[in-house]
């Protein structure tokens, strides 16, 4: 990363490079631009009469102010001095000597900076949350009618949403019409009541062969029964989601600790 990173400076470094020699070239044409209009006080070469040979003519720094003035503003800027460059250097050797790519940082620099100011408070404001598509019918719906289904694809995927959505409303209408009623309500405690008064404790319902009442026979679940058996039934329900007769760690895994788990859960 750090090389290619590299890599992108120089080019952008290169680019900074071509205004400043569009400049000097055309400071440059008009500097001979000028001296052509001087006439014949330019000497452009030695002349046959002369002893000497005439001085050499030597352009202007760019510390005058004569002709370069309008250019000053060059060295002020924060852009690559054509003074400061070498000459005979590659475009690459050129562009390491631009002052962005002296003061830049690499890229994995920058990212460790970066990673010390992220704390919590940015990770739960400032985070974008991303979605995955998975394998599912509902994931699919979405691209319906696209090309990337196509006519038959996206027909079959109609037809898998139709399904399921089908199998979604037969599950809450089985759970709506057979779950939300209890199995014991307030109903059920009277109609027990008046079985223990009238039938649970009768001399009639009296068994001579075990010695014991109804009521005690339901009780204990006894599978010799000739009647009463809804109430076994119910009280064997009841017995299972409370387990009042067990002992131990088995005491602690109950109905009502089943209850709150789904509850909380």
């Amino acid at each position: 990363i750090d090389e290619r990173f590299e890599e992108l400076e120089e080019t952008v470094a290169l680019a900074r490079l071509i205004p400043q020699i569009h400049d000097r070239l055309f400071d440059v044409e008009q500097m001979l631009k000028r001296l052509e209009a001087a006439g014949p006080e330019v000497k452009k070469g030695p002349q046959w009469s002369e002893s000497e040979p005439p001085a050499r003519i030597v352009m202007p720094e760019d510390d005058e102010t004569t002709a370069w003035e309008p250019h000053v503003e060059l060295q002020t800027r924060s852009e690559v001095d054509m003074k400061d460059v070498p000459t005979g250097l590659s475009p690459r050797s050129m562009a390491a000597h631009s002052p962005a790519k002296r003061k830049s940082k690499k890229i994995t620099e920058i990212s460790r900076e970066k990673m010390s100011d992220v704390n919590e408070e940015i990770l739960d404001t400032q985070t974008n949350e991303y979605y995955s598509f998975g394998e599912s019918t509902w994931d699919l719906v979405m691209f319906i009618g696209t090309g990337a289904l196509g006519p038959f694809g996206s027909f079959q995927t109609l037809l898998l949403a139709v399904v399921n959505v089908l199998m979604q409303v037969v599950f809450v209408a089985i759970a709506y019409f057979n779950f939300t009623k209890p199995d014991v309500d307030e109903t059920s405690v009277e109609d027990a009541l008046r079985w223990r008064r009238a039938s649970g404790h009768s001399m009639w319902s009296y068994s001579e062969v075990s010695k014991e009442s109804l009521a005690e026979r339901v009780c204990k679940l006894d599978k010799s029964l000739e009647q009463s058996g809804i109430q076994v039934a119910l009280y064997e329900n009841i017995e299972k989601y409370l387990k009042s007769g067990t002992s131990g760690l088995e005491g602690y895994f109950t109905g009502q600790v089943l209850c709150i788990v789904a509850l909380i859960c």
